[in-house]
């Protein structure tokens, strides 16, 4: 019998049971299907392939590379001491991947996988040091008001109001011109908002305040469908 009879959900609920004692709480998959973990200084996300059986892991490591061509020396040396990882530079960006076979899905090869991605960004700061970049999951400057949102954020949030047409990963990665250092900044500015909006329903449940509380409950949710398809765009352009 196969070990995955069920295909991509049968290994999306073993990894959440594998990985829920690790991470303290049930992991939740985004409609794109990707697991976000957070580190210190970064997060990567974790998808199936149902098609081959694979567990992927990605992530963006430093963005805004200077020294791109001592950054290609970098890379092979990353490669070298992370052997379960792999290092890419995509234009300015530097990117990790990694690809595990699940027929059958093995508990150590996830956890040795997602250590060595811990690690990395312990060193992250480091890398990115040598390179002359900065972390790729650095904070932005908080955004206050709509306006002063990117052009190309302002577009997305209108689409996404609209609610009648459901944007492919594909379409969103051509809104914001296949840039990946611009998707992942839109990324951060649109979680931000999301966090921002989150606090304002607790500070309304606070005050005892509850249909203010849902408003904002209800703004953070947008935020956080908007979220979802940069990821989702930014898995298009990185590792289409």
């Amino acid at each position: 019998m196969p070990a995955n009879p069920g295909g991509r959900s049968d290994l999306q609920n073993w990894l959440s049971d594998t990985l829920e004692p690790v991470l303290g709480h049930v992991p939740e998959f985004d409609d794109d299907g990707d697991l976000p973990i957070q580190f210190d200084t970064g997060t990567v996300f974790v998808t199936v392939d149902d098609d081959d059986d694979l567990i992927e892991i990605f992530s963006p490591v430093v963005a805004d590379i200077g020294k791109t061509d001592y950054a290609a020396f970098v890379v092979h040396a990353l490669n070298h001491s992370y052997p379960i990882l792999k290092f890419a530079l995509h234009g300015k960006m530097l990117m990790l991947r990694a690809y595990l076979y699940a027929d059958p899905p093995v508990e150590a090869h996830l956890f040795r996988c997602l250590d060595e991605c811990r690690t990395v960004f312990q060193d992250a700061q480091e890398i990115a040091d040598d390179v002359s970049g900065r972390l790729a999951w650095s904070p932005e400057p908080e955004s206050s008001t709509d306006d002063d949102l990117p052009t190309l954020i302002q577009i997305l949030v209108q689409l996404d109001a609209g609610g009648e047409v459901e944007l492919s990963d594909e379409e969103v990665a051509r809104i914001c011109g296949h840039d990946r250092e611009a998707i992942l900044r839109y990324i951060r500015i649109v979680e931000q908002q999301m966090i921002n909006w989150r606090n304002s329903a607790d500070e309304a449940l606070t005050s005892g305040d509850s249909d203010e509380a849902e408003v904002c409950l209800h703004e953070a949710e947008g935020w956080a469908k908007t979220a979802r398809d940069l990821r989702g765009a930014l898995r298009a352009v990185a590792l289409g």
